[in-house]
Formats: structure tokens, C-alpha cells, sequence
């Protein structure tokens, strides 16, 4: 009985050495989406309340990380494999779209069902079929450049503005380095705040072996 238990603790030891090891190990998600974007986004900066096309595809990112941050299906400390694993994804996605911009703020969809054009309504930008159904929606997201000492912040106030239609910057990226700076930071914060859960769960497994133990002592 004394090697069964044994076992038991040695086994939920090593449980909790590799859950730790895992979450410490994982890369932040803000990180992923953030290099995964970088690579997959080829068009023109906008501040994502002109022109829809940036915001959706980035809606089509954030949605994929979000429903499968963690899982098993992709190996998430690997980013060079998760940039692949996305792009596989969303070629796929889009292999039967039929992309339409006329370069006026006009950007639409056509598949072989339906035809889907975007309306930005309170800040909120709607995806519409060709029945007048919304069948998403997702917030505008800018893909222009956080201000810098050698390019003046883009505002109501912009020299290239006459007043009349202020340039609205919404979710603006920040730099590289700046990005690089947070990430590092909140990867240090994650790594430690997840490590205690798998602590916790092996204090719980090593308090029930030893509690099992005494019983057995008690018995005999």
C-alpha cells in the first residue's frame, strides 16, 4: 500500500512540474496576434473608421486566438508554427471570396451564397448580407502608427485636415519597440501569475496522499 502511495505522489509531483513548466512557457496572447498581424496585413494605413477592410480581417484574428488560445490543437510557444497555423487557416477561410474595393471607402464580399457590404454604425462596424442581415460585428481598428518624435499625432487638428472630417484614431498600434517592451513585461506577469494554479492542484493531490496515508496508519 506504502509503494502505491508513493506512486501516487510521485505522479502528482510530476503533474505539477509539467503544468507549470507549460503555463510558464506559453507565449502571451496579445504577443501572438500582434506578430501573426504584422506578418498577414499587407494593405494601406487607416485609422479603421474609413475603410472596413483592416478591421475585419483583424476581427478574423482576434476571433481565432480567442477560440483557441491554449488548446492542444497548436503548439503555443512555437509562434513560428502558430504563424503558419493561421495563415493555413485563413486561406482556407477565404477561398471562396471574392474581395471588392472602389478605393472610396466601398469595400464588399462576394461568395458563391451571398454578398455582404459594411456599415459603420456608433463606432461599431456591422457586416450585412444582402438581405439587410447583420451577420457580424467588430470594432474599427486603426493600422496606423502610434505617434513619434518625427511624425505629429493624427487628430481633428492634422495640418492635412481641413476640420470638416476629423481623422478619428481608433486602437491605434504602438511601435515596434514599444510593443516589444509591454510584451516582455506582461509575459514576466503572466509566467508568474499562472504558475500558482498548478501549484495549488499538486498541494491539493500531496495533502490527499498524506491524508490517505494516516488512515491507513490509523487502521492498522
Amino acid at each position: 500500500m506504502r509503494k502505491i502511495i508513493t506512486a501516487i505522489a510521485i505522479t502528482a509531483l510530476s503533474l505539477n512540474m509539467s503544468l507549470t513548466a507549460h503555463a510558464a512557457d506559453m507565449l502571451d496572447k496579445d504577443y501572438i496576434e500582434a506578430e501573426i498581424w504584422e506578418e498577414m496585413w499587407l494593405g494601406k494605413g487607416d485609422n479603421g473608421t474609413d475603410y472596413p477592410e483592416a478591421s475585419f480581417k483583424h476581427h478574423l484574428l482576434d476571433k481565432w486566438i480567442d477560440n483557441n488560445y491554449g488548446s492542444e490543437e497548436y503548439d503555443w510557444t512555437n509562434l513560428g508554427g502558430l504563424k503558419y497555423e493561421y495563415r493555413d487557416y485563413y486561406e482556407d477561410y477565404i477561398e471562396d471570396w471574392d474581395f471588392d474595393d472602389d478605393e472610396n471607402g466601398r469595400w464588399t464580399i462576394s461568395t458563391d451564397e451571398h454578398h455582404y457590404h459594411f456599415q459603420l454604425v456608433d463606432n461599431i462596424w456591422s457586416m450585412i448580407d444582402e438581405n439587410g442581415d447583420t451577420v457580424d460585428t467588430f470594432p474599427p481598428f486603426s493600422t496606423l502608427e502610434a505617434e513619434t518624435e518625427d511624425a505629429p499625432a493624427i487628430n481633428g487638428n492634422s495640418p492635412n485636415n481641413d476640420g470638416n472630417n476629423p481623422n478619428v484614431v481608433v486602437g491605434i498600434v504602438p511601435s515596434k519597440e514599444a510593443t516589444t517592451e509591454a510584451v516582455t513585461e506582461e509575459v514576466k506577469a503572466e509566467s508568474s501569475g499562472s504558475s500558482a494554479l498548478p501549484l495549488v492542484i499538486g498541494g491539493v493531490a500531496i495533502a490527499g496522499v498524506g491524508a490517505a496515508f494516516l488512515f491507513l496508519r490509523k487502521r492498522k
